[in-house]
């Protein structure tokens, strides 16, 4: 009798006319749904699979959902391929965006420019992928890519800061790189510090000018200055074994910048001298002495010139009479 009834039991669910609602914690689940499940305190777990398993389901139901382990995205059959939520379709553009590093420091005494390599993939679809970049740098500083800023399935393109080499500019400056592919769009930052130059500027008149001494700056490490010498303003020598401007104890691989609107006059050579012998002034006949230097360059220099330049001229030979 019990087996009997145990069978009649199972032959009423194989048969039965499937139209009845499941709730699970709600006694009456809402007429529009066949399941609907309530809980303040647990989620919905749906089946979750990597790519590779999801990948080999046997003719998958229209509509099948997993939760993939690999994207960490829910994910569905929708006939043709699994499509992530959020897409529209099977060819839509699906891609990933990385740099290799997001910050530089720009040291023109090394070089005057930096680059961060960035790198797109396709994960879906195969529409070209563009990158434009944002930024707001002052004159003197530049921003571009190399070479072609679209990449057609995966890639690589640098992102270049180049600063003037004698520019003024300096301190931090935040670029945003940014690539979009069809609806897709994806950000990456780059910040770029530019040290700036020991900014000196010389308004006086100045004798025997030693720009590492009078300035105290160090002997090392190198040094990046920028020194202005305004209109009107001379540099003079006070002998000819002394020139008038020189770098002085500096790094050489410093990188002094050197914007002349004045003048760099070396020290004139001392004349010969000449003998008396006791009725004429006699020619001792030994030449001048040499004119000095007007610059003496001990480290790299960038030298704009919009004044003057001049050595000094060697001293005649004695003459006699």
């Amino acid at each position: 009798m019990k087996k009997l009834l145990t069978l009649t039991v199972l032959c009423a669910l194989v048969f039965f006319d499937v139209q009845a609602q499941v709730g699970i914690n709600i006694l009456i689940p809402d007429s529009s749904a066949v399941l609907q499940l309530e809980s303040t305190k647990k989620g919905l777990g749906l089946p979750r699979l990597t790519t590779p398993q999801r990948d080999s389901i046997y003719n998958p139901l229209k509509g099948l959902t997993i939760f993939n382990t690999q994207d960490s995205l829910i994910e569905y059959w929708n006939g043709e391929c699994w499509l992530k939520t959020y897409e529209k379709h099977c060819y839509e553009c699906d891609f990933t965006m990385t740099i290799d590093h997001q910050s530089d420091t720009l040291d023109r005494v090394v070089a005057d420019s930096v680059f961060a390599t960035i790198t797109a993939n396709h994960t879906n679809g195969n529409q070209p992928i563009s990158l434009i970049y944002l930024s707001s740098v002052p004159q003197g500083i530049n921003v571009y890519f190399s070479g072609n800023a679209t990449i057609d399935s995966s890639g690589s393109v640098q992102i270049i800061v180049k600063a003037d080499k004698c520019a003024a500019v300096g301190g931090n400056f935040p670029i945003i790189i940014e690539a979009f592919c069809g609806d897709q769009i994806h950000f990456v930052s780059y910040n770029v510090y530019v040290r700036p130059p020991i900014q000196i500027t010389l308004p006086t008149d100045q004798t025997n000018y030693d720009l590492q001494s009078v300035n105290a700056l160090p002997s090392s490490p190198p040094q990046f200055v920028l020194l202005t010498i305004n209109n009107s303003v001379e540099l003079h020598s006070t002998n000819h074994n002394t020139p008038a401007y020189t770098s002085g104890n500096i790094d050489a691989s410093s990188l002094v910048c050197i914007v002349n609107n004045g003048a760099v006059l070396g020290r004139g050579g001392d004349g010969a001298g000449f003998s008396f012998n006791g009725n004429f002034y006699v020619a001792g006949g030994s030449p001048g002495d040499a004119g000095g230097n007007a610059m003496n360059l001990t480290s790299r220099t960038v030298l704009s010139n919009y004044g003057a330049i001049y050595g000094g001229g060697s001293g005649g030979s004695s003459v006699g009479f």
